[in-house]
């Protein structure tokens, strides 16, 4: 009698539905995807530019305007401090950038030049001084008597009761004067 002994293969496994060696390679490929989409992000190219706006007691300034203009490309953006007295620009292309902030009351502050890096966020508090106040007055001439610039002439015709009107000294007619009054 013999007997045979048969050893089978055993029967391959599935995670979800895929073949062993497929579920493997599916899971590598999920972690790299996530690991070179985190550096993606790590590696910005932009930068933010905040900070926070006052007046000379401390108290904030709210709905003052900031302009921030990047000197290379003159490419402006503009906001309004919130509240708080805060404002943001957030996503700023790296480079040399000017910024200046203006409200009814206060004088006009402009930083000096200033360079953003990549990854940068650069703060610039700012203290608003009160602007002195200014008053203009402005005149215009109505048109009234003309004077005449153009002859050295002095003349002027009086009618008969404006020439009895005018005051006359009285000793000058009892001296024999030959005035018609």
């Amino acid at each position: 009698m013999s007997f045979r002994i048969r050893i089978a293969k055993p029967a391959s496994r599935s995670v979800y539905g895929l073949k062993s060696g497929y579920s493997f390679k599916l899971l590598f490929l999920i972690a790299a995807a996530a690991a070179f989409s985190h550096s993606a992000r790590a590696q910005s190219i932009s930068g933010t530019v905040l900070g926070t706006v006052k007046d000379p007691s401390g108290n904030i300034v709210a709905m003052a305007k900031v302009q921030l203009v990047n000197k290379g490309t003159d490419a402006q953006r503009a906001t309004l401090t919130n509240d708080a007295g805060d404002f943001r620009f957030p996503e700023i292309e790296a480079g040399l950038y000017l910024l200046t902030i203006e409200a009814p009351g206060f004088q006009r502050q402009e930083f000096a030049p200033f360079d953003l890096l990549a990854r940068e966020t650069r703060r610039l508090d700012s203290s608003l001084k009160v602007a002195t106040q200014t008053q203009s007055v402005n005149v215009e001439a109505s048109r009234g008597a003309v004077v005449q610039t153009d002859t050295s002439n002095i003349s002027e015709t009086k009618t008969g009761r404006e020439l009895v009107d005018l005051p006359v000294a009285i000793a000058t007619r009892a001296s024999g004067s030959t005035s018609p009054i």
